[in-house]
């Protein structure tokens, strides 16, 4: 049941200001307890936005595993960054920390390199020895490559005009479970 003190301040005075009719000078509105469709399509015809917020997803560099625990403790799920947040010099340190710091496989995102960067295949071994089921692919393009990764739940980052073009296809994918744009 919804209550007029429940009400944000100022989504209250838009409320009130919506439903007052043109004539009307009476500005006293009663929201009727349990009539909640009623509510909604007033708070849809003012514009009224209700969010859900959720999931927190915060980007930790690989190779920054004195990072990893704080982030976790921070966010819903972590993503542990072994593409743009970690200098090609470091790539082989940042997944050696990954594999030696691990965080809970249930919350943790791996970002790894585009299939065409060259640190692709490393990152997928250092993959295998731990046990993230979850990995973020950069640069996603071809749901042919991600359905190839079928040993994982895969998120596929969109950040070229072809991924953006692919995104129906990819999202179609059997292990595809989200995309995000980048």
């Amino acid at each position: 049941h919804l209550r007029q003190a429940e009400l944000p301040q100022q989504a209250l005075a838009r409320l009130r200001d919506g439903l007052r009719g043109p004539d009307e000078g009476d500005d006293r509105v009663q929201v009727i307890e349990g009539d909640l469709q009623a509510f909604e399509d007033v708070v849809a015809r003012l514009g009224l936005l209700q969010l859900e917020l959720g999931p927190a997803l915060l980007f930790c560099p690989a190779d920054r595993p004195d990072r990893y625990e704080k982030a976790a403790e921070r966010a819903d799920a972590v993503i542990v960054d072994l593409e743009d947040a970690v200098a090609p010099a470091r790539k082989a340190a940042a997944r050696d920390a990954m594999i030696g710091h691990p965080l809970d496989p249930d919350t943790t995102i791996v970002r790894v390199n585009a299939f065409d960067s060259g640190y692709f295949a490393d990152d997928l071994m250092a993959l295998g020895q731990t046990g993230y089921h979850t990995i973020m692919v950069a640069k996603a393009e071809d749901p042919h490559q991600l359905s190839g990764l079928d040993r994982y739940r895969v998120i596929g980052l969109c950040e070229t005009a072809r991924g953006v073009l692919a995104a129906p296809a990819l999202a179609a994918t059997k292990n595809v479970v989200a995309l995000m744009w980048g």
